[in-house]
């Protein structure tokens, strides 16, 4: 399998419409994303001095990070009113594969900054709320 360009990785933003569409999310330079699973420790007396985790359960999340050139961009500016509004947001990943990541993320941090001999620059952080779905191309 061959090594897949970073460049490829994209953020798309829903419009909350019905059907909802997605748009790229502008002037991106930089996106992770990680998923992580809170444990059931279910460990008791009859575990002994092994610990027990329930199989198939536990709280899943992702946290999606980006950062980029702000263009002032339609997508941008939906960006900035998901994060001033505290409202839940679809959003997508779409991999260099074809693979989408899709679901409802909330605006935890949102920034933007300047220096003189710089464009001008912003960064997100996302946090997933409900169902997130991984769609293989």
């Amino acid at each position: 399998m061959a090594a897949q360009k970073g460049s490829e990785v994209t953020l798309h933003i829903g419009d909350g419409g019905d059907p909802e569409s997605f748009s790229l999310v502008g002037g991106l330079l930089n996106m992770d994303f990680s998923f992580s699973t809170k444990i059931i420790d279910s460990t008791n007396i009859l575990s002994g001095q092994w610990r027990d985790i329930i199989d198939n359960e536990g709280q899943r999340s992702i946290t999606i990070d980006a950062s980029g050139r702000y263009m002032g961009s339609t997508t941008e500016n939906q960006l900035r009113i998901a994060a001033f509004t505290n409202k839940l947001t679809s959003f997508e990943i779409h991999f260099g594969s074809g693979d989408v990541l899709s679901g409802t993320f909330k605006v935890m941090d949102y920034n933007r900054s300047g220096a003189i001999k710089n464009a001008e620059s912003y960064s997100i952080s996302l946090e997933s709320s409900g169902e997130i779905l991984y769609t293989e191309a």
